[in-house]
C-alpha cells in the first residue's frame, strides 16, 4: 500500500505536458496571452489577473460585451473610473482597427501599413 500511495504521488506531482498547439489549452493559452499584451500595452495590466479569475480570459471576450455587460465586468473587477474609461477606450480603438486580428503583434499593424 505504501509504494502504491508513493508512487501515486510522485506521477501526480510531475510536471504537466506542456500544450500540444492548436490544443483548447494552447488556444486558452494564446488567448490569456492576448489578453495580457492588450491590457499591459493600455496601460490596465494590474487587472489581468481580476479578469482571468471572472473568466473573461480573451480579448474576443472583451470585445463582445455590450455597454451593460462592460458596467458588471467593471464592477466584477472593482474597476476604477479612469480603468473604466481606458477599457473603454482600448477596446472602441480595437473595434475601429479591425478587432483582434490587430491587437496580437506589432507586426501584424506593420502588415497593414504596407498595403
Amino acid at each position: 500500500e505504501t509504494d502504491t500511495l508513493s508512487s501515486f504521488t510522485m506521477e501526480s506531482s510531475a510536471a504537466p505536458p506542456s500544450p500540444r498547439e492548436g490544443s483548447p489549452t494552447a488556444t486558452a493559452a494564446a488567448g490569456v496571452a492576448r489578453l495580457r499584451g492588450f491590457l499591459e500595452r493600455n496601460k490596465l495590466g494590474a487587472y489581468c489577473e481580476r479578469l482571468i479569475e471572472q473568466e473573461y480570459d480573451d480579448v474576443d471576450v472583451l470585445l463582445m460585451l455590450s455597454e451593460p455587460e462592460l458596467e458588471a465586468m467593471f464592477h466584477d473587477i472593482g474597476a476604477k473610473p479612469g480603468a473604466r474609461r481606458k477599457f473603454a477606450m482600448a477596446l472602441r480603438d480595437a473595434r475601429e482597427e479591425g478587432g483582434v486580428a490587430t491587437l496580437g503583434s506589432p507586426a501584424g499593424k506593420g502588415e497593414e501599413e504596407a498595403e
